[in-house]
């Protein structure tokens, strides 16, 4: 993968579905804090938004950039420097690399009638945050041969795995991801990310007193 200039990376932030479209977080809606963080971590960036399939491969294929990096920002507390880390590690992998975190949740395989079956062992899983940086020869190739789950929580996760199947993924993980694993997609997460921010707030001033 080429080392590319700042202005040379396409972000594409994916649409945010109801209730996720109305909900302010802070100073601006998730929409608003995505496009502040992506230009923070890559000054220059063109961002847009644009749900995953042909006509996005159309646009890929039409920015004329080096790099695409495309985000979900359900996930707002993601850092410049969590971002910055995923493109370092596309580029020292000369392939896709995506922000991933250990599942910390039990998991259990259940039923087609809802019967608990067994406790997973959850060692060999690992939950999606992004942002995915991929080049976009391979993300245009990708969704062309793949059809990507619609839904808000699957959409990121098919087309991971996807390249994964086609060039493979580079995961950063994450071994301890704080307030950057909050996924913000109702109001009950609403409210538990802004006591996140609340507790940030008052770290902050307690440290500097």
């Amino acid at each position: 993968m080429p080392h590319v200039v700042p202005g040379s990376v396409l972000c594409v932030l994916l649409p945010l579905d109801e209730p996720a479209g109305e909900l302010s977080l802070g100073e601006g809606s998730l929409l608003e804090r995505a496009v502040g963080l992506l230009r923070a971590a890559v000054p220059g960036c063109t961002v847009i938004t644009a749900p995953l399939g042909p006509d996005l491969a159309y646009l890929v294929d039409s920015a004329g950039a080096e790099l695409v990096l495309v985000h979900d920002p359900t996930f707002p507390f993601v850092s410049v420097e969590q971002v910055r880390s995923v493109q370092a590690a596309a580029d020292a992998s000369d392939t896709a690399a995506v922000l991933v975190t250990a599942v910390t949740d039990t998991l259990k395989q259940v039923a087609p009638d809802d019967r608990v079956l067994a406790t997973v062992d959850r060692a060999s899983f690992q939950a999606l945050i992004g942002p995915l940086v991929v080049t976009p020869p391979v993300l245009s190739a990708t969704l062309a041969a793949v059809r990507v789950d619609p839904s808000p929580e699957g959409r990121l996760a098919a087309l991971v795995e996807a390249l994964g199947r086609l060039v493979g993924v580079s995961r950063v993980i994450l071994d301890e991801p704080g307030a950057a694993g909050c996924r913000v997609s109702s109001a009950d997460d609403l409210r538990y990310a802004e006591a996140l921010l609340a507790s940030k707030a008052s770290a902050t001033v307690a440290s500097a007193g």
